[in-house]
């Protein structure tokens, strides 16, 4: 490698960087200003007032260095159609497809560090790099000044130590990988890790009650009064 091609990657690398850190930032932002805004609905939800609300969802497989998808449209189906029950049933929130596609399969093959990804603090340093703006890049577009923004679910091959992960409020993607687009199930069978993370991506943390959704190894599918109204009231689910 060059001269110039290292101090271009150089560069490219900080793009990267500063790109993760500003969008982080207005991630935050609007989160905070979303929730102070919808405080009178959150409190409304408490006491059992929620009409319907939207979230807009996509999901996007990639596909491996030889350009084979990780998996198949069709089998993607049973985990979307679990978290469109769950959050349907359980907050009053209609899962929608953006523009009309719920799920995709990304052209061309996925850069290796989109292919297998880590979680946590893992997770949020590579959202700095090549991961982090592959994601960017794909990420399903709409909303307002960050409200209703979708939420984009990606299909990688493995999430180091996990089958699924999300980055809360910094990001508006998740991570799922193929097993975990197969487990662990909820009691009717169906995958339940899609569901898991994306209620992280609107603000939910971990229970540890297995019935409830948000314990991570499962099989429970339930939320509580404080989650369903916390959820509601994250930037991703409006009335728009």
């Amino acid at each position: 490698m060059g001269f110039f091609d290292s101090v271009g990657d150089f560069f490219s690398d900080a793009y990267d960087a500063a790109r993760g850190f500003v969008e982080e930032a207005w991630n935050i932002l609007t989160e905070v200003w979303n929730r102070l805004f919808g405080l009178p609905d959150f409190l409304l939800c408490l006491l059992g007032f929620h009409p319907s609300k939207k979230l807009r969802l996509r999901v996007l497989i990639l596909r491996d260095e030889h350009g084979r998808p990780l998996m198949s449209e069709r089998d993607v189906l049973p985990a979307v159609e679990l978290a469109k029950d769950v959050f349907r049933d359980q907050c009053g929130v209609d899962v929608l497809a953006v523009g009309g596609m719920m799920i995709r399969t990304l052209p061309g093959p996925a850069p290796a560090a989109a292919l297998e990804v880590g979680c946590t603090w893992d997770a949020w340093r590579e959202d700095f790099g090549a991961a982090g703006q592959y994601f960017r890049d794909n990420l399903a577009r709409g909303g307002f000044l960050g409200y209703a923004r979708p939420v984009t679910v990606f299909v990688v091959c493995d999430v180091r130590g996990k089958t699924g992960c999300s980055l809360g409020p910094l990001t508006d993607y998740v991570t799922v990988d193929v097993p975990g687009m197969a487990s662990p199930t909820a009691p009717d069978g169906r995958p339940r890790t899609l569901a898991h993370e994306v209620a992280h991506a609107c603000g939910l943390t971990h229970d540890d009650d297995p019935n409830n959704l948000m314990e991570p190894s499962g099989p429970g599918t339930a939320l509580g009064i404080w989650q369903e109204c916390f959820f509601r009231n994250s930037r991703h689910v409006t009335y728009l």
